[in-house]
């Protein structure tokens, strides 16, 4: 079916495939919910356990069921709804396509035609119908806030049915804006799913939405109760196992992280058998994979996943190509950035590999490959190349904006970072450190997406790096601590602060950061810095 030559999964899978089940096949080890519908019996079952799929955004596992569900009973209109929902994937970094909203469009037409059996079943038909509405004329983040409007109106209508009250949640998380440091959406969707979760403990969309509204460094801590128990509920659903690292990950608990995304990539890796092409969920769970082992310095072990994922040679599914796009360039350029190996990031190439459809909606994340080739450029020296990296990123960047404000906003921050460090290799060490605060200002002013684990290189910590350079080392300290307030426990942030701390004559300070590395990082790490705060 599929291969992965040299590196087998085995080297980085640790739970035996024998014990996974596919996700559909079993609908006592997805989570539970209370979703009455009056279909015929079967087409019940399949719509109720079709909607637990969809809470933890296995959406095609949920169509197959809903599918399934319109098949044992022609006139359950809601099964229609919810095969249409399949195709809406509110917090997914991909767009819905003119032929997806085409297909949409259709099963929402079909089922408003013929009508829900009740009150409840037609007010949701309403929702779907409000996001296809209008098709590819209708911008995605208008369709969200369309989507959005429906569900306030059911909720409001229903405000006793937690299944209104999740989906509602979620599409308040959609429309959130990432700039807003209120967290006003956020901690309005987290309330809504704690309100889920107290009825129902084992709801998969509670625990879900929860780790989405928290999932930005200063709510974190509210979500760590619920994290890990969600792989509890739905131990065989591979974003579900995923989902628990997505607070860990914020919190700087990387053998936590690691935990949950190996058992996270197996699962996926038997769904990918299943279904014969590799699961999104698969790639995207060696990329947080990657990034935790960065973080304790096991850099055999981040290679070993690197290696895995550049020599897949099936066919990849195509529910989020976005997101599998994100981890094949975001990996191999953190593999690089972290160790600051110069020479391995200046020889990067995009669109790697050859064979996954890349397409031009996966340009911001192509953008990470030339960042890291501009960085590696520029500090080996070859400013010319670097220049047509930064090049290339402003290119991006332009034709991102249209498509995603978001994207563009990132693809800038890579564009500062790279052009300061040329700028300031160069020998304008002035003009260099303006524009790598420029870069810093914009980072703070939004947050990461869900795709990614973190930044390659956050552009505050790489301030500190410039700082440290030119001697500024209280300032080089504070850089850092920004750094460390989004991505707590981050290996290079804690090394650059003491470091800082150690040259400019304070070892006691110094020491506090070198111990929290060498409480974190892997005993066996060859990693210099590992070395040196294990000696210090």
């Amino acid at each position: 079916m599929f291969r992965t030559a040299m590196f087998s999964v085995a080297l980085i899978i640790a739970i035996p495939s024998a014990a996974i089940a596919h996700p559909a096949d079993d609908k006592q080890s997805s989570g539970t919910i209370k979703f009455p519908v009056q279909c015929a019996a079967q087409a019940a079952t399949d719509v109720e356990r079709g909607v637990v799929q969809m809470h933890s955004m296995m959406y095609l596992p949920a169509r197959e069921l809903f599918q399934a569900a319109a098949k044992a009973d022609p006139s359950c209109a809601i099964a229609l709804w919810g095969e249409a929902m399949s195709y809406i994937h509110p917090l997914w970094p991909d767009r819905s396509s003119p032929a997806t909203l085409a297909v949409g469009a259709d099963l929402t037409a079909r089922a408003t035609k013929m009508g829900g059996h009740d009150a409840r079943e037609t007010a949701y038909i309403t929702t779907a119908t409000a996001y296809f509405a209008g098709g590819s004329k209708v911008p995605e983040s208008e369709r969200l806030a369309n989507f959005e409007s429906a569900w306030k109106a059911v909720y409001k209508a229903n405000p006793g049915d937690n299944e209104a009250k999740a989906f509602y949640a979620l599409s308040q998380l959609a429309t959130a804006d990432r700039s807003d440091k209120t967290y006003a959406k956020r901690k309005a969707a987290g309330a809504l799913a704690e309100q889920i979760l107290a009825a129902e403990p084992t709801h998969p969309g509670a625990h879900h939405y929860i780790i989405h509204a928290y999932d930005v460094p200063a709510l974190a801590e509210r979500a760590l109760p619920v994290a890990e128990n969600y792989g509890v509920i739905a131990p065989v659903v591979p974003h579900a196992l995923h989902m628990t690292s997505h607070i860990f990950t914020r919190e700087g608990l990387w053998d936590q992280s690691i935990e949950w995304n190996r058992r996270s990539a197996d699962a996926a890796w038997e769904l990918s058998q299943a279904n014969g092409a590799i699961s999104m969920h698969y790639l995207h769970a060696l990329d947080y994979l990657a990034y935790a082992h960065l973080q304790k310095g096991e850099d055999d072990k981040a290679l070993k996943v690197v290696h895995t994922m550049a020599l897949l040679t099936a066919p990849f599914g195509s529910v989020s190509n976005a997101a599998q796009a994100y981890a094949f360039a975001a990996s191999p350029a953190r593999y690089a950035l972290e160790r600051r190996d110069w020479a391995a990031a200046a020889a990067l190439q995009p669109r790697i590999p050859s064979h996954f459809p890349w397409t031009s909606k996966h340009d911001a994340y192509v953008a990470l490959t030339h960042f890291a080739r501009g960085l590696g450029m520029a500090h080996e020296g070859r400013f010319e190349g670097a220049d047509a990296e930064v090049a290339m990123l402003v290119e991006i960047g332009a034709q991102t904006g249209p498509r995603s404000p978001y994207w563009a906003n990132q693809v800038e921050i890579l564009r500062l970072s790279a052009e300061a460090w040329v700028t300031f290799l160069r020998g304008d060490q002035e003009g260099g450190l303006a524009v790598m605060r420029a870069a810093v200002k914009l980072e703070a002013s939004t947050d990461k997406s869900p795709v990614t684990p973190g930044a390659v290189l956050p552009a505050a910590e790489l301030l500190g790096d410039m700082l440290v350079e030119l001697k500024s080392y209280g300032e080089a300290i504070d850089a850092y601590q920004v750094a460390l307030s989004k991505s707590p426990r981050r290996l290079n942030s804690l090394y650059g602060a003491a470091q800082a701390e150690e040259k400019r004559g304070d070892p006691g300070a110094a020491k506090i950061y070198y111990a929290q590395i060498a409480a974190m990082a892997s005993e066996t790490s060859t990693r210099p810095a590992v070395k040196q705060a294990q000696n210090f």
